[in-house]
């Protein structure tokens, strides 16, 4: 009789290889072409379907386990912040430009949704770092205090997909989208 593995065992080394190409693949496909299919992106992997299909039952899960990378890479660069620093405004910077680079790498918008139901205590924990940075920077003056630091964060956070979509389609540098979302949080003194 066949045993299967439980769930929760770890992957073999060649298994864990090949879900990381498929998501490598599938990353740039989709960044590509929005509506790439799984079998296109199976095509484009070089990995017969069935082993793709084993990993990823179907489209929706293999977007699900590429946004959920994009989540976590954005999660670590936000645990980079430093929200006691002596430069509030170039760490900002620095953390737009982690960011933006991160969303080329993923394009995650135009096959992912904008706002998926993620759970709100990751989310809180998420921009934490990010809050804390705004409310020191707008303690010092730096940053608009019309907003509170949570809503300045919102407001900062909705700068990445503009931005992405302006670089693709009106050709922005990087530079000059790091310098729009770093502009979006300061106070009007500081421009």
């Amino acid at each position: 009789m066949k045993t299967s593995r439980p769930i929760t065992a770890p992957r073999r080394a060649d298994a864990q290889r090949n879900v990381e190409h498929i998501l490598d693949t599938a990353r740039a496909a989709l960044a590509a072409d929005p509506g790439a299919s799984l079998q296109r992106i199976a095509a484009a992997s070089g990995l017969h379907r069935a082993t793709v299909y084993r990993h990823f039952e179907n489209r929706e899960n293999l977007i699900r386990a590429i946004h959920e990378r994009f989540v976590e890479q954005m999660r670590e660069a936000s645990m980079e912040v430093d929200s006691e620093a002596s430069d509030p405004v170039g760490e900002l910077r620095s953390f737009s430009k982690r960011s933006l680079e991160i969303g080329l790498r993923f394009s995650p918008y135009g096959y992912a949704p904008l706002f998926p139901v993620e759970d709100a205590e990751r989310r809180r924990a998420r921009r934490a770092p990010v809050v804390a940075l705004l409310r020191h920077g707008q303690e010092r003056g730096v940053f608009r205090t019309d907003l509170d630091a949570e809503a300045v964060a919102g407001l900062w956070g909705v700068t990445l997909p503009f931005v992405l979509s302006q670089i693709s389609i009106s050709g922005w540098t990087r530079e000059q989208a790091v310098a729009f979302m770093v502009s979006v949080p300061l106070a009007p003194a500081a421009l």
